[in-house]
């Protein structure tokens, strides 16, 4: 979808009561669905939970950047914390991940990419459970990479 397209769009969503706040609400609720779905094996309607709610928050969080910045982190949170829900030997790594997303979020607000990337991750961890460890040592590292490039940026 085009920018014009998108703007059109959210336009229309505008005009039926959706601000970009509550837009954005929409996409936590609906990321936050995930969780139970996740910890009970549902994969598949995980992974649609995850790709409707980033949807939903990239109508929205053009609106209400700072909404956004503050609740992303709360959906991203909640994927790591079902698969060690739906599996308990998972836990140690899964709250690897969540040190990692706190150190990121900590550094800097977490950006779309940053979201995207990561949804995209939980994605394939749903497609493969039997890789969420991996992804997610990945995603940690990565987050802890990010968090010092930004805190030495900001120190320069």
């Amino acid at each position: 979808m085009s920018l014009p397209q998108l703007a059109h769009f959210r336009a229309r969503l505008a005009a039926f009561g959706f601000s970009p706040p509550a837009l954005v609400l929409v996409a936590l609720l609906v990321g936050l669905i995930a969780l139970p779905l996740i910890a009970r094996g549902h994969f598949a309607a995980a992974i649609a939970a995850i790709v409707i709610s980033r949807a939903i928050a990239v109508l929205g969080r053009s609106g209400a950047p700072g909404l956004s910045a503050k609740l992303d982190p709360v959906f991203l949170a909640s994927l790591p914390f079902g698969f060690a829900l739906a599996d308990p030997e998972r836990a140690p790594v899964a709250a690897f991940l969540l040190f990692g997303f706190v150190v990121a979020t900590a550094a800097a607000r977490v950006g779309i990419v940053e979201t995207l990337f990561a949804s995209a991750a939980f994605v394939v961890a749903c497609i493969r459970p039997e890789w969420f460890s991996l992804i997610a040592y990945g995603l940690g590292m990565a987050c802890f990479v990010l968090a010092g490039l930004r805190l030495a940026r900001d120190q320069a």
